[in-house]
């Protein structure tokens, strides 16, 4: 009988999804550490080397099994990649691996061509001759690749033949990379940092196959793959700040804004960098913000419609960069957007990219530079006025912020802009007749809940309040999470094959990807097992009547990344009984005062009316009974 000799990574199971490969000086804390997190927020499993080789250090054991037990090998090629015997030695490896084991390996061309990869041309070349200089100078540099096959004493030929062979394994790997289906940041939505990584993701996410059926690894010779909750994300959470529902300040309590965030920066230095992520990571929080995306001639005015977008906003996010301070557009920005924080108590919060707030302050150094231009104008004054009332505000400076990681430091600047908007619409203290209490009390139930992942039910008759108190919540708490969906009326919406819409539902919410289809039942608990665990997320199941609902939308707690919350509403306790759910909440209908408070707003447009009909109104309570 004949077998096959290969073992196929279709029969393998993998430790990782990714394994990156990069050089740490060129793109560890720009690029690499945002499609690192871009990565694990898809669920993708991903290994990342954040210890430092030395430039002539050789890969060790532990890197080599790392690569060996990745199904998808992603080469960020960068310009000093092959200046590095440890990258070029990992390239190596991953070529291999892609020829042997049929394991996929996915070049990104950061900073360089794929011409200059392949030929070793350009800074590649210049990269790659320093290493081949010092590697024939004898600088110590050896292959790993023959540390465990010497059984005899090395000769000097013998040196020189591994030398040789070492700088024609590298050249081969370097072309064999570039040749493969890659992409190429430069060709790539103009550049766009965060745009790019998001389409890397995408392509990694399709050629892995992520929605394999075997995820559970019970299906014999099919692949496993270990989705884990890693890429922990630090969230600023402190429920005790929920206490007050409304904005401070009357003006932002009494208007509505269009935005959430405004943001002020110089395009020609942050647009398609910092600027770009922090953007989409803010949209990515369910924030709206507002990004001028036009190119402004030099000496053009700030025109109106920025000027209403100012206005129109609740935050002012400016990133000071070396050349803020060259643009009077920028600065004529900045003095409105200090007019609106000094009038209406708007929040302005300063982003410090590449200067430090003394030089903001006091105009010194990069800063001096780029405002020397503008000293002998009529608006210098309030300008100086306006970077120095800036600078003196509470914000962020990057290099003292994450060790300078950007992607890191983005997630702060977004922990402490959601901390201050609140996320929650007055509305709620207006409309909502005793909600405010009731909220109060399911937050305080999440507080004192021990278990990683908070599992509540609402139990409550129908029509008694349990959606109104749970959408109430979900508004109010929704900001804090990584991702976030409120499934509807699950008693209707999952007869007939209707399970597997609501799985896909809560996938596509949370994951924000609307490219997710479930075939069955199964293969959707098998989805959410294996991609709910990267994030920390809140999920609503309204109106639940069946334990088969939960076992299907939220089947146990190892699903979901701890500090998520899960909210049941149902009529029947029971449910939630079976499920196992400690912490279950009685919905009280309305009090008598709140009943006539109600009453009052909507049938007379206000609360207080007058004697004669206090009667009428308290008859209609009674009739009642509470119910909203």
């Amino acid at each position: 009988m004949a077998s096959s000799t290969s073992t196929s990574s279709i029969q393998k199971s993998f430790k990782y999804d990714v394994f990156l490969s990069f050089r740490g000086e060129d793109t560890l804390a720009t690029f690499v550490d945002p499609l690192y997190h871009a990565l694990l927020e898809k669920g993708i499993t991903t290994y990342k080397a954040d210890e430092k080789f030395e430039k002539e250090g050789r890969i060790d054991d532990q890197l080599i099994r790392s690569i060996q037990d990745s199904r998808f090998h992603i080469v960020v090629f960068s310009k000093n990649y092959a200046s590095s015997s440890c990258c070029l030695d990992e390239l190596v490896e991953i070529i291999k691996c892609q020829k042997t084991a049929e394991q996929t390996t996915y070049p990104v061309f950061f900073d360089v061509e794929p011409t200059e990869v392949s030929n070793q041309s350009g800074p590649v070349g210049e990269a790659f001759a320093k290493l081949v200089a010092k590697h024939e100078k004898g600088s110590g540099m050896f292959s790993f690749f023959n540390l465990f096959t010497r059984k005899r004493k090395r000769t000097s030929e013998d040196v020189d033949q591994e030398k040789e062979d070492n700088v024609g394994r590298w050249r081969d790997a370097l072309k064999e990379a570039a040749c493969l289906t890659g992409m190429e940041l430069k060709n790539t939505f103009n550049g766009c940092e965060a745009k790019y990584i998001q389409q890397v993701v995408e392509e990694v996410s399709r050629k892995l196959q992520f929605f394999n059926l075997s995820v559970d690894g019970k299906l014999v010779g099919r692949e496993t793959q270990v989705i884990g909750g890693g890429g922990e994300t630090t969230l600023a959470r402190n429920i005790c700040d929920h206490t007050s529902i409304r904005l401070e300040g009357e003006s932002s309590v009494g208007k509505r804004f269009k935005y959430d965030v405004f943001l002020s920066f110089r395009g020609e230095d942050t647009r398609k960098t910092i600027v770009d992520h922090l953007y989409h990571a803010l949209h990515n929080r369910g924030i709206i913000t507002y990004k001028d995306d036009e190119k402004i001639e030099k000496g053009k005015r700030i025109n109106d419609q920025l000027m209403r977008s100012i206005e129109d906003s609740r935050i002012y996010i400016i990133v000071f960069s070396k050349n803020y301070a060259s643009s009077s557009w920028c600065l004529d920005e900045l003095v409105q957007i200090m007019e609106c924080h000094k009038t209406t108590g708007r929040t302005a919060y300063p982003v410090f990219f590449n200067v430090e707030p003394t030089e903001v302050r006091h105009q010194s150094g990069a800063v001096k530079e780029a405002f020397a231009k503008h000293e002998k104008k009529d608006a210098a004054g309030k300008w100086r006025d306006a970077m120095k009332e800036a600078a003196d505000l509470a914000g962020r400076e990057l290099k003292t912020t994450s060790d300078g990681y950007e992607a890191k430091f983005i997630q702060k600047v977004v922990e402490d802009i959601s901390l201050e908007l609140r996320f929650i619409d007055s509305s709620v203290d207006e409309k909502l007749i005793g909600m405010e209490t009731r909220v109060k009390e399911v937050l305080s139930n999440i507080e004192a809940d021990s278990d990683d992942v908070h599992v509540i039910g609402i139990k409550g008759i129908g029509g008694g309040g349990k959606t109104t108190l749970a959408r109430a919540v979900f508004n109010y708490i929704s900001i804090w999470y990584e991702g976030k969906s409120f499934v509807e009326n699950v008693r209707e919406a999952s007869k007939g094959s209707g399970l597997k819409k609501l799985q896909q539902q809560v996938l596509k919410d949370v994951l924000n990807d609307k490219s997710i289809d479930i075939t069955s039942v199964y293969e959707g608990e098998m989805m959410m097992k294996k991609m709910l665990g990267s994030r920390k997320v809140l999920v609503v199941l309204d109106d639940v009547d069946d334990i088969e609902q939960l076992e299907a939308l939220a089947g146990e707690h190892s699903w979901f990344k701890s500090g998520s919350t899960i909210i049941i509403t149902t009529r029947d306790e029971h449910v939630l009984v079976a499920h196992q759910v400690k912490s279950i909440l009685d919905v009280n209908l309305l009090s008598h005062e709140e009943g006539i408070r109600l009453f009052s707003k909507y049938a007379f447009g206000r609360e207080i009316q007058s004697k004669g009909m206090k009667s009428s109104q308290e008859k209609l309570y009674i009739m009642l009974q509470g119910f909203p």
